[in-house]
């Protein structure tokens, strides 16, 4: 799989307002069953973006820190994806381009349940294979720096244009960035937490949901 790079060009006035409630994933061609099929994973992956953000936000207010995995100077990269996709991304060196340690999804979940106190499902991208983009979420977290204090950035990919997306160079697909990074860009531009109302947050919840059972199939 090749890198990934983002062309941040003008987006289309969806992209550009903000969007209420009701608006955050564009509805799909009626009796096109690949674009339903997307608008059902867009809105699960939405939904798993907002909780795998929060889920980190919880677990740096109980223990003072992210959930690491080691004590490295370089960015930590949790695969979240169906075992078929993690295994492709083992094959790439680096999706984005710089070094990084990679991390399976059991192997997170562990360190998660022991500073939450907690039993932890980490939400999977549904996608068992690429369509011109990664079907993957990518958590990337970094320890303070010099340049840097310490930061995470919770990254996934849409078929199709959906709020606070920026288009990937690769003429398919759109990404989102919600991150806690002191600058307004990590890897595309980036949406923090604070910007959902939470009106939003309701819906952008309700629908991961039904989208959940849409997808249920995978956990069998």
């Amino acid at each position: 799989m090749r890198n990934l790079t983002v062309a941040v060009v003008s987006a289309a006035t969806f992209l550009m307002t903000p969007p209420v409630a009701a608006d955050h994933i564009p509805p799909a061609q009626k009796f096109n069953p690949f674009a339903i099929y997307q608008e059902d994973a867009a809105r699960k992956r939405y939904a798993d973006v907002y909780k795998i953000a929060t889920l980190l936000e919880e677990y740096r207010s109980v223990n003072g820190h992210l959930p690491y995995m080691d004590d490295s100077p370089f960015y930590e990269l949790i695969v979240l994806a169906q075992p078929e996709v993690v295994d492709g991304i083992w094959e790439t060196a680096s999706p984005f381009g710089f070094s990084l340690r990679k991390y399976r999804p059991e192997m997170w979940a562990p360190v998660l349940e022991q500073g939450l106190g907690r039993d932890i499902t980490l939400p999977l991208d549904p996608q068992r294979g690429s369509t011109g983009f990664y079907p993957v979420y990518f958590v990337l977290m970094r320890r303070d720096t010099e340049t840097a204090p310490a930061h995470y950035a919770v990254i996934a990919s849409f078929d199709q244009p959906v709020a606070h997306s920026h288009p990937l160079d690769t003429g398919r697909g759109h990404m989102i960035s919600v991150s806690d990074f002191k600058d307004d860009v990590f890897i595309v531009p980036v949406t923090r937490l604070q910007e959902f109302s939470p009106e939003m947050i309701s819906h952008i919840l309700e629908d991961g949901a039904s989208a959940d059972k849409a997808f249920g199939y995978l956990n069998q």
